[in-house]
């Protein structure tokens, strides 16, 4: 055979092994800077008033918790090694609920690792894109609430599921949720304003 071809092939056999080295680098995947604004310590609360009845309501981060989980690869061949990271906030309040931080998006409910949860509350994205059960509806210059005007509200349009009504979010950064309105046939039949609030942000990454 002659030696040039031999040459050859090696070096094509040492190319595949650099690629398969390559595809197979560990990769770790944590929650984008996107959401950082939204996500806050232990003790921070927020009480808002319901616009109708007049009626105060208070809400406060009792844990948060991060977790890493495998995501793979389960066999030869079937992608590169990896983990990823996620960040799970209990509330408390009227209701007790959870909200879980993955990647680029803020999940309502109960979260499986492995599993992709269904209850979208907020994400990163721009006016008019949809992941799962929400939009992004809008990025308002300023919203006036209980006197106070905010600046670049996220407005998220929430569709009813297990975990949250039919709903409108108004989102701000490092404040949270300064306006929530519940939605009847897409007629606002509730609106509950933020009236006082104390945040913390989490320190991530």
């Amino acid at each position: 055979m002659n030696r040039y071809i031999i040459i050859s092939i090696i070096i094509f056999f040492v190319s595949c092994k650099k690629e398969e080295n390559k595809s197979r680098a560990f990769e770790h995947t944590q929650v984008a800077p996107a959401l950082y604004p939204y996500l806050f310590k232990v003790g921070s609360y927020w009480i808002y008033r319901n616009s109708f009845t007049g009626n105060q309501d208070s809400i406060g981060v009792r844990t948060v918790n991060r977790f890493t989980y495998n995501l793979g690869p389960s066999g030869p061949g079937e992608g590169s090694p990896g983990d990823e990271e996620y960040v799970k906030v209990t509330y408390y309040g009227s209701i007790y609920y959870e909200e879980t931080f993955r990647t680029t998006t803020i999940y309502r409910g109960p979260f499986e690792e492995g599993s992709t949860p269904k209850s979208v509350s907020f994400f990163s994205g721009s006016p008019g894109s949809i992941w799962v059960n929400a939009t992004y509806e809008a990025v308002l210059d300023s919203l006036t609430v209980e006197g106070t005007t905010y600046h670049d509200v996220v407005k998220m349009r929430i569709q009813q599921d297990a975990y949250i009504s039919n709903c409108n979010f108004y989102y701000v950064k490092n404040i949270g949720i300064i306006r929530k309105e519940l939605l009847t046939n897409n007629i606002v039949t509730s609106t509950h304003d933020l009236i006082r609030y104390n945040t913390t942000l989490y320190p991530y990454p």
